[in-house]
Formats: structure tokens, C-alpha cells, sequence
């Protein structure tokens, strides 16, 4: 008789699903390097890999990990991101790869622990980690999460687990090292060294204390004495931390200074002083801006413990309005807000009410430690939750336990925390509860809007919209439901009215920038409505992300009745999974693709398109693929000059054409990451 199928352990279930979450995510969505920060990392790992001497480029110079000027940021995530361009060559795929199953790993960290906090239950933690949506999306990108977190987690398996001395010099060797990624570890060292002690008493704890400091000093010494000797900088890990604690906690004249560019001091940035008289600038004017202004430090930490706490995507959705797809906005929510929501009472349960095992002092005090870092004396972002979330969930299994039976669940601690937990997640969720009510009334406002335009009642239209903003006055979703309607019913001028008074309920709104080139020009307005609408767009998408801006402005817009792109300057709407543009063209992607209603109908169409691939670029002569909606695929060798490249395809269905392009990618320093190819222009002309 055949043997029933092997039951997989439980942390098979866990990586796979956290593995397999993270790999859906990277080749489903196949998003480039976004904003600033990713940008940032990336030049500091290809500024290592492309110079002649990396080895002495990086011992003896701090140029690869400046930030903002003249302030140094931890090294490591750099370093292990050039040594994977070192070994695999320069894509982003192998880096990616490997952070996602580094943040798998998280998720068995998250399990163990709550194993050994609350049994078997605690698999749960780790599948819950698994699927949480920040840790979902992090591994396709450039940040220091993808590195600080799994060493930061490995770090506190190791050490709960840890019972002889060398277990406990590789938890303070893998603490050590992850703060080498972020240097908010570094000073948790000696707290450890107390927790050793409350937990061991102090004649148990002594070896163990030495042999975990021992661990974290070979980690972070050997650099500490790389900044004071071959660069002549003394810091322990780097110097961002006393700017930011410039810049969170400097007040003058009632305010803080960096809420105001004009007192923001050239010594910060620019001037050549010596770095050790800038620290100690900073520092002084620190300490004279919480003495004379206590009342504004005091609401700086409120505003970040709000901001730390609260629903993020439902903020993003109700309060700023992010222009995010459906489906992002979705997950979001499912998978990190109402996830966080639902653990929240659950670890303050934990806190309040469970034994105080050598697990709940660590968890305990490193949830202390981290707040008090980054609500009060610090700042925060929403990505900085990385370094709680893991150790939160896994005591929220602990919580759960207590919650499960009627005998803990009658004790008054656990009941306390209960309470103060849900009264905690109410106040989160308060905000966005009447921010969603406000939508609600708009939304159904809004019904019908639609069909109004589509039947040419524009003047219902209207009416439907103005009681849809009188609902939600701070919104500019109204105006933007009314814009985007006008625009796909071809009212190009009555659209830009509606986007313009959609900017004025909501300055901060991406859209009506983004949109705006294309309706007036579709209205008539070509000079210079729409080539100043262009150049507030192309600032405007610099400033955010050019890719991002596109693929804004291709949702929210039809495609353009036109005959010819002039690609990176009135394109928007007509070009998606291009970067920024720079002189005449952009560089695509991977891939790309170009889209208009040809303004003469006819069987076929050639196409003719203008792109090359001139230096920077390594490839000579990249073979691109084009294929259109209208059946014809075809393959052009490009060469360093920018040509022209002919062919000839059906008339598509439906009167839009879009064509699509694949190109080999690559990667340098000063440019963006995988580029493919620079195309300029796209023409469209009836087949003869």
C-alpha cells in the first residue's frame, strides 16, 4: 500500500509562502527603482564598482557614502550591493533575488520567535509576516531594510536561543554587523548587556555579556578604526545620525529650521569645515532649539508617534490621495493596515500581561529602545517600521495565547492590555474612519457622473460633482472623477477646467500637472498652454519620479489623436516605462510602449520610430523587438546614431495603436537603472 504524502514542516510553509509572495511581486509588477533614496544606494554601490580601485576607493574614502552633501550613512548595504554587481554583473535581478529570499528568511525568524514565545501558534506570526505587504514590495528595491532587517532578526533568533558563549558571540556578531546596515543597532550593544544581567543575574551573566560584546565589537570596531585611521574621520559607524538630529530637533524663531529653507545654514551642507566642528555645531544648536522651545519638541514626538501608528494606506487613500492603482491600494490595506491593526491590541496584550520570559525583555526593550529613537528623539517613515514589525508580530502570538483560553483571559493584566490595545487601534484608525465616511457621502454623489457625459448632459455633470465636493471639501476626487470623464468622452477644453479646479481644492494633487499637456493641447492650446504645462510637468515628475509620473498620466489619459509623438516633450499620456527626458528622447526600459489614435483611418499604417543607443550606453548594437495591437512583430538592430526604423502593420481594432518595445538593459553610474534605449520620436502615416 502506497504511503499517504509527507506533511511539509512548518517552516516550509512559511519561506515558501513568503518566498513565492516576494517573486510574484518582483515579476508581476516589474517596477523600476523609484524615488530618490533607491537612487541613491544604487549610485553608492555602482560608484564602488566602476572605479579603478574599489578596494582603496572604499577603505580610504568616504565619497561612495555621502548623504546630503557632507554627512556619512552606514556602509554596508552598499558594499553588498556592488559585491553582487562584482559577481553577477550589473542588473538588478540577481541583488533582487537574493533579497528575496534574505526577506523569507525574515519570515522563518518572525516564526521561530513566536514559537518561543506562544508554541506552535507562533507559525502563524511568521505566515503573517510572510504576507505583509511592506516586506512583500522591499526586496524589489535598493534600500537598507533588504539587508538590515534580516540580520536584525537573525540577530534575536540567536540571541533567545542562545545558551553557551559562542551562541552568544553570533547574536552579537550579527547585531553588530546589522548596524553596519543601519546604525540604530549599535547603541542596543550595552542594553543587551543589562538584559543579560536582569534575566541571568549578574555572576551568570558575566560570560555570556563578554562573549556577545565580543561578537558586536569585531563587527563594528575593525570600521570604527577604518574612519579614525585611513580616513581621519572618528565615528563609530557613520555621521548622518547627529544631522538628523540637527534636523529633527533645531528650532528657531518659533519653528523648526527645517520647516524653513532660508535658515537652513551652508555649514550643514556645504561649507569646508572640519567634520568634527560641524558635528559639534549641529549638536549645540540641537540642544539650544529643545531649551528654548520644549513646547515644539514635545508636539514633534506626538506628530511621529501618529505618524508611526497610523493606517498608512487607508492615510494615503483618504488624506493624501495618492494617485495608486486599485489594486495597490487594496493589498495595502489588507496586507499592512488592517494586518497591523489586527496585531496591535494583540502586542500590547504581550507587553502588558505576559511572564517575563528572557523573549519578552528583548522584544519588550527593543520596542522601548526603537520608539524612543524614532518618535522622540529622531523622525520617522512609514518604511521604518521594518526594524518593530517582525518582533511585534511575534509577540502578538504571545498576546493570542493569552487571549485564547477563558482562564488567562480573565486575569486583570491581560484585560488592561486588551483594552488599552483596542483603545490604542481606535485612535490610529479614528482619522481615516471619518475621512472614509466623508468619501462615502461624495462617492455616492458622484453616481451617474458618467453616463451624464456620455450623453452630453455636461451640466449634470457638474451639478453631480459640485455636491460630491460639498461632501468631501478638502478632496479634489470630485473634480478629478469629472476631469478624467470629459477627457475619455473627447471634452478636452471642459476637462482642463475640471482639473484646474480640482488643483484648487488640493495643490499637492500629482494629477492636474500631469494631465494637463496633453488636454490643452487636444484643446488648441499650443503655445504656450501646453508647452508651459510640459515644462511644470517634466519639473514636477524630476521632482517625484519620471517613470511614476507616466504611468500616471497613462491611466488617467486616452490616448492622444495624433500622428506623431515627440517622445520626452509633449508626451504624456502617449508613453509608458520611459525614464526622464533628457535633451530630444527618453530612455525606455526593458519595456516600453507608445500609444495614438491615428488622425487619418486606414487598413494599415507604417510606423516609423527614431532610436539608437549612443553612449553611455555599453551596447553597441542592441536588438530591440517591436510588436503593435495590431498584429505585426518585428526585430531592428539599433546602432550608436539615433535612425529611423520602418514597418508596417494592421489597422488595430478599436482605432488605438500601441506599440510596444523590448530591449536588452544595462546599468551605469549617473544613469537610471536597466535602461534599454533612447528613442525620440514615433510617426504614424496610412500604409501606400
Amino acid at each position: 500500500m502506497t504511503a499517504g504524502p509527507t506533511r511539509l514542516p512548518w517552516w516550509a510553509w512559511v519561506f515558501g509562502l513568503a518566498l513565492g509572495a516576494r517573486l510574484l511581486w518582483l515579476f508581476g509588477a516589474d517596477e523600476p527603482l523609484v524615488y530618490a533614496h533607491q537612487q541613491q544606494y544604487l549610485r553608492s554601490a555602482l560608484s564602488i564598482v566602476e572605479h579603478p580601485e574599489p578596494w582603496r576607493f572604499v577603505l580610504t574614502s568616504d565619497e561612495w557614502r555621502r548623504w546630503i552633501g557632507t554627512w556619512t550613512i552606514a556602509p554596508l548595504y552598499q558594499l553588498f550591493a556592488a559585491g553582487v554587481f562584482d559577481l553577477f554583473g550589473r542588473h538588478l535581478l540577481p541583488l533582487q533575488l537574493l533579497q528575496c529570499a534574505m526577506e523569507a528568511g525574515s519570515a522563518l525568524g518572525v516564526a521561530f520567535l513566536a514559537r518561543r514565545l506562544a508554541g506552535p501558534v507562533g507559525t502563524w506570526a511568521g505566515l503573517a509576516y510572510a504576507v505583509y505587504w511592506p516586506s512583500v514590495q522591499m526586496p524589489s528595491g535598493t534600500l537598507t531594510e533588504n539587508l538590515h532587517t534580516p540580520l536584525l532578526v537573525l540577530a534575536f533568533a540567536l540571541l533567545v536561543r542562545a545558551e553557551s558563549g559562542p551562541a552568544h558571540f553570533g547574536a552579537g556578531l550579527a547585531l553588530g554587523v546589522s548596524a553596519l546596515a543601519r546604525s540604530v543597532g549599535s547603541a542596543f550593544v550595552p542594553v543587551v548587556v543589562v538584559l543579560l544581567i536582569i534575566t541571568k543575574g549578574p555572576r551568570a551573566a558575566f560570560r555570556p555579556a563578554a562573549w556577545f560584546v565580543a561578537g558586536a565589537c569585531l563587527a563594528i570596531l575593525p570600521w570604527a578604526a577604518r574612519n579614525a585611521f585611513l580616513v581621519g574621520d572618528p565615528v563609530l559607524i557613520d555621521s548622518i545620525g547627529v544631522y538628523n538630529l540637527w534636523e529633527d530637533n533645531a528650532f528657531r524663531d518659533g519653528h523648526a529650521v527645517v520647516a524653513d529653507h532660508r535658515q537652513m545654514d551652508s555649514w550643514v551642507f556645504r561649507d569646508p569645515i572640519p567634520e568634527t566642528e560641524r558635528r559639534a555645531r549641529a549638536t549645540a544648536e540641537t540642544l539650544a532649539g529643545l531649551q528654548a522651545y520644549p513646547d515644539l519638541f514635545l508636539r514633534k514626538a506626538r506628530l511621529n508617534f501618529a505618524h508611526f501608528v497610523r493606517p498608512d494606506m487607508l492615510h494615503q487613500l483618504l488624506e493624501v490621495e495618492l494617485p495608486e492603482t486599485p489594486l495597490r491600494y487594496v493589498l495595502g490595506i489588507a496586507l499592512d493596515d488592517l494586518l497591523l491593526l489586527a496585531m496591535l491590541p494583540l502586542f500590547v496584550v504581550f507587553l502588558v500581561a505576559a511572564p517575563r520570559s528572557p523573549g519578552w525583555w528583548l522584544i519588550a526593550v527593543w520596542t522601548a529602545y526603537y520608539l524612543f529613537l524614532v518618535v522622540v528623539v529622531f523622525h520617522n517613515e512609514i518604511r521604518y517600521r521594518s526594524p518593530l514589525v517582525p518582533f511585534a508580530l511575534a509577540g502578538a502570538a504571545g498576546g493570542w495565547v493569552l487571549l485564547r483560553t477563558s482562564e488567562t483571559r480573565r486575569r486583570v493584566l491581560v484585560r488592561v492590555g486588551l483594552l488599552a490595545g483596542l483603545g490604542l487601534a481606535a485612535w490610529t484608525v479614528t482619522p481615516a474612519m471619518r475621512s472614509g465616511a466623508k468619501a462615502l457621502r461624495s462617492a455616492w454623489a458622484l453616481r451617474g457622473l458618467e453616463a451624464d457625459v456620455e450623453r452630453g448632459d455636461i451640466g449634470a455633470a457638474k451639478e453631480r460633482a459640485r455636491r460630491a465636493s460639498e461632501a468631501w471639501p478638502r478632496s479634489a476626487r470630485p473634480w478629478l472623477a469629472l476631469g478624467r470623464a470629459l477627457a475619455w468622452h473627447d471634452r478636452p477644453g471642459a476637462a482642463v477646467a475640471a482639473y484646474r479646479r480640482a488643483a484648487t481644492r488640493r495643490g499637492d494633487n500629482w494629477i492636474p500637472t500631469l494631465v494637463l499637456p496633453q488636454l490643452l493641447r487636444d484643446a488648441g492650446d499650443l503655445e504656450p498652454g501646453a508647452r508651459v504645462a510640459t515644462k511644470r510637468a517634466v519639473e514636477f515628475s524630476n521632482g517625484v519620479d519620471p517613470w511614476l509620473a507616466l504611468e500616471i498620466a497613462w491611466r488617467e489619459l486616452p490616448p492622444p489623436r495624433l500622428d506623431r509623438i515627440e517622445v520626452g516633450r509633449l508626451d504624456y499620456g502617449a508613453v509608458r516605462g520611459f525614464f526622464d527626458p533628457r535633451g530630444f528622447g527618453r530612455w525606455s526600459r526593458g519595456e516600453a510602449r507608445l500609444r495614438l489614435v491615428p488622425t487619418v483611418a486606414a487598413p494599415a499604417y507604417d510606423v516609423t520610430l527614431v532610436m539608437g543607443s549612443p553612449g553611455p550606453s555599453p551596447l553597441e548594437a542592441p536588438e530591440v523587438e517591436i510588436w503593435t495591437n495590431g498584429g505585426a512583430r518585428t526585430r531592428f538592430h539599433l546602432g550608436r546614431e539615433s535612425a529611423t526604423y520602418t514597418f508596417r502593420t494592421p489597422a488595430p481594432e478599436g482605432g488605438v495603436l500601441e506599440v510596444g518595445l523590448e530591449a536588452p538593459t544595462w546599468m551605469r553610474l549617473g544613469q537610471r537603472a536597466e535602461s534599454g534605449v533612447r528613442v525620440e520620436r514615433m510617426t504614424v502615416a496610412p500604409a501606400r
